[in-house]
């Protein structure tokens, strides 16, 4: 694998592990009251496996490319969480 074919795979799956996560997080901003701490758990755990699994199959399938894919996977995971938390302050402090 090229390079920046493993840097766009591990951007790609980064995000799509934080969406069970980030779908909950914009209901809540939003306001819904049908947002519940089971949803949120179930969340979580949906996430970890799904990357999880990405990362062991990124092992088994390209083992030398692994470091890399799992640090750019993890750091555009953090990117979206360090976005959303900007939102998450400015909506709390807002007047």
């Amino acid at each position: 694998m090229e390079d920046w074919y493993v840097w766009a795979a591990a951007i790609v799956c980064g995000l799509a592990g934080a969406l069970p996560q980030a779908y909950l997080f914009e209901k809540a901003l939003k306001g819904y009251k049908d947002v519940r701490m089971d949803l949120g758990l179930l969340s979580v755990i949906v996430s970890f496996v799904t990357l999880t699994l990405v990362l062991l199959a990124v092992w088994i399938v390209a083992p030398e490319q692994e470091l890399v894919f799992g640090t750019v996977m993890v750091s555009a995971y953090l990117a979206l969480w360090g976005a959303e938390a900007v939102r998450a302050w400015r909506a709390a402090t807002r007047d």
